[in-house]
């Protein structure tokens, strides 16, 4: 495997080079495009987008390696054995929870404990809703069973395990009161994380008398103190465990069948890969496997052109969903209490906010004649009206259709013709004459609206968690992202954008810039200070060797492994930890002294205050709750290109002119268009202007001026950056402002 980020776009008129080296694919599954990246030693990247098949995702991600062989010169027999290695990420999993149509799965459980599931923590997600409702369990109060035994929270036995009561469950199982009977069954014992011998016991029940049952173990899961994250987490893996498990089997057999003979990975929620065997077995580890690459994409972007900051904002407008992620010191943030449609699921994932906000969201007008934009979304079939594929209902790329902003013929390359008149009738008959407002007026405003939502889902991950998104670029992503970034950076007042020359498939290409990585998990709960006996550094030694050995029978050479401890932390009586990764040197010995300087500047950074002695006040203890080992197959990297200059005149990449909607009150007018592929470093573009490529359309607005930068990137500055600079505090944009209390 190998990281990588191409400069251009390839197009049926060119092969992508020569033929002959190591070939390696990213494939990003989405609701409406599948996108490819495909790199080759020796060859130029090749980057393109298929319509996904929601039916059978597989079909489309054949038809995109198909085309991939086409570009080549070559069928998909000769192209696949050369490659190497496909890098997977898919919304399978998502999908499934997101329409509740995932396995129907049994919980077995410690007897008297079964409505945790129902009773999560006991808070109100909103108190003052009197008509708030719960969310409903993956699992129906039937199929809850409750198996007599218990385990104190050291792991000593109280009561025994009643193993004919779990033959029992078994047997209920195999015959629920509906009739069907259970696909999938999720185990999880109170304190099983002190001692699974319990949950073990139960699993080789369950695996005997119900041989075809997906099973999914608590300690395998998620080995973690907590008993609501873990039974949630345990049935969430459960629940999808199935779906996921038959797609992947289905998929390498397909694969192999083809003629594939290389490495398949998959991504996980957490930025890294693992085997189609692991994922399998965890499938909950792949909740956010699409999403989980582009923060790693827009870092490497971010860091490396003209605008060298590690910290940068992350957005992806794509068909369906609008994900945004913040990464600081070239990683983004990661959590273990995450939410998936209300679910609580603790494995580690990327902090990535989701909406429902994409080029074929569907634009509405409320009971109270509002106009409203998403969630629901016209996906790949029928899609948007504009596709002519039966769709009837106005999207949010209908209205970019409507304002000029795409070429109905350049669309896609050409293969996807757009039809303007459908997408006229649709946006009139469902926004325009309702409302009394002219056809653009009616396009212009599902613009804004959509814009307002994404602008909206970007001050989650910063105004609302404590940082000023004026003092951070926004990297933008997705195939529908560089046309509406302008109007979404103007809103938050963010003056400097980066658009990468893949910025359409920028999740696929950061497939390709991902690493192995297992975490495994141990909790070790008790002051710090009281564990200077060695027992934290043995427990770390134990673990780090298991994610060496885990990683060695992978195939990943001992020179490329790292394995890096995180502890959760917090101070005595809080309610929530804090996430720390300290270098191993601290821990092997233990420095206690230097991992509690540690804690006090991350919670100080995060929260905007510590608790260590100073002046005179002793100093709160701090108590460990987690250590965790983060292991980590490192992947050879290929450098981003550098590519010579080509001066400021960007005419020579000039196409023409393209009638479209101006904002602000400026009307239509003929805006020039660039073909991105053409474009050097070096080259100035004043706003207004387009740059298409094939995947993608970048609309610079009036009030952006962007240069392309040594990396293909366009970097997009507004004229109004120099008074945002001087009318915030110096420190934005580092560590200010902050807020709140853990």
């Amino acid at each position: 495997m190998s990281g990588t980020a191409s400069v251009t776009t390839s197009d049926d008129r060119d092969g992508g080079g020569a033929p002959g080296g190591t070939v390696r694919v990213g494939v990003d599954i989405g609701g409406t495009f599948t996108d490819f990246l495909v790199w080759e030693d020796g060859a130029r990247p090749q980057a393109f987008k298929v319509l996904s098949t929601p039916d059978d995702p597989s079909r489309g991600f054949v038809a995109g390696l198909e085309r991939a062989a086409a570009l080549r010169g070559a069928d998909l027999g000769a192209f696949l054995p050369r490659v190497e290695t496909i890098v997977h990420g898919t919304t399978v999993a998502t999908n499934a929870v997101l329409t509740r149509s995932g396995a129907q799965c049994g919980l077995l459980t410690t007897e008297g404990v079964r409505d945790a599931l129902e009773m999560r923590r006991g808070v109100r997600e909103a108190q003052y809703d009197n008509r708030f409702t719960n969310v409903e369990p993956l699992v129906p109060r039937h199929l809850r069973l409750g198996v007599p035994g218990r385990l104190d929270a050291q792991g000593a036995e109280i009561a025994p395990q009643d193993l004919a009561a779990v033959d029992d469950a078994c047997r209920l199982l195999a015959r629920p009161g509906d009739g069907e009977p259970v696909r999938a069954v999720a185990i999880c014992f109170m304190n099983s994380f002190a001692d699974p011998s319990h949950e073990e016991a139960a699993a080789a029940r369950v695996r005997a008398a119900l041989p075809e049952a997906y099973v999914s173990v608590s300690t395998r899961v998620l080995p973690a103190i907590r008993f609501y994250e873990r039974v949630s987490t345990t049935v969430l893996n459960a629940y999808v465990g199935p779906i996921l498990d038959r797609y992947l089997r289905r998929l390498a057999e397909r694969l192999r069948g083809l003629g594939f003979r290389g490495v398949l990975l998959v991504m996980q929620s957490n930025g890294g890969l693992v085997t189609p065997e692991v994922a399998r077995d965890l499938a909950v580890t792949t909740l956010l496997s699409g999403p989980a690459a582009g923060p790693r994409a827009g870092a490497a972007y971010a860091a490396a052109g003209d605008v060298p900051d590690t910290d940068c904002l992350v957005m992806d407008m794509g068909g369906t969903s609008f994900d945004a992620s913040l990464v600081r010191r070239g990683q983004a943030t990661t959590v273990t209490d995450g939410e998936i449609a209300r679910l609580r699921v603790a494995v580690p994932m990327l902090a990535i906010h989701t909406i429902g906000a994409g080029g074929g969201s569907i634009a509405w007008l409320d009971a109270g004649g509002m106009l409203r934009v998403g969630p629901r979304s016209a996906g790949a079939d029928p899609g948007p009206a504009c596709y002519g594929r039966g769709g009837e209902l106005p999207t949010v790329t209908d209205a970019d259709l409507v304002l000029g902003y795409l070429d109905p013929k350049t669309f896609a390359g050409g293969r996807l013709p757009l039809d303007p008149a459908a997408a006229a009738r649709a946006v009139r008959a469902a926004v325009a004459e309702p409302l009394g407002l002219s056809l653009e007026e009616a396009a212009a405003g599902i613009a804004r609206v959509v814009d307002g939502n994404m602008a909206h889902g970007l001050r989650a991950i910063t105004v609302r968690q404590g940082h000023d998104p004026r003092g951070l670029p926004l990297v933008v992503a997705g195939g529908a992202g560089p046309l509406h970034a302008c109007a979404i950076a103007r809103e938050l007042r963010i003056p400097t954008l980066v658009v990468p020359p893949d910025s359409s498939i920028l999740c696929a290409a950061g497939m390709l810039m991902a690493d192995l990585e297992h975490e495994d998990c141990r909790s070790l709960v008790g002051r710090l200070d009281r564990l200077s006996d060695g027992t934290l550094t043995e427990a770390w030694r134990g673990m780090a060797a298991a994610g060496r050995r885990r990683l060695a029978e992978e195939g990943v050479p001992p020179e490329r492994v790292e394995v890096h401890p995180v502890l959760d932390l917090r101070y005595v009586r809080q309610y929530h930890e804090v996430r720390l990764e300290v270098p191993a040197a601290l821990l092997d010995p233990l420095d206690l002294a230097a991992v509690l300087e540690r804690f006090h500047q991350e919670h100080d950074r995060l929260f905007g205050y510590h608790l260590r002695a100073e002046g005179g006040r002793p100093a709160t203890p701090v108590e460990i709750i987690n250590l965790r080992a983060r292991a980590v197959g490192r992947t050879p990297r290929v450098p981003l290109p550098d590519l010579p200059p080509g001066g400021p005149d960007p005419g020579a990449a000039l196409a023409g002119h393209r009638r479209a909607w101006l904002p602000g009150g400026g009307g239509f007018a003929d805006v020039p268009v660039y073909r991105g592929e053409s474009l050097r470093p070096g080259n100035r573009i004043a706003g207004p202007a387009f740059v298409d490529r094939e995947t993608t359309t970048l609309f610079v607005a009036p009030d952006f001026a962007g240069e392309v930068d040594r990396r293909g990137a366009v970097v997009l500055r507004a004229s109004w950056a120099g008074e945002e600079a001087a009318s915030r505090p110096e420190e934005v944009g580092a560590d200010a402002p902050r807020g709140g209390v853990s």
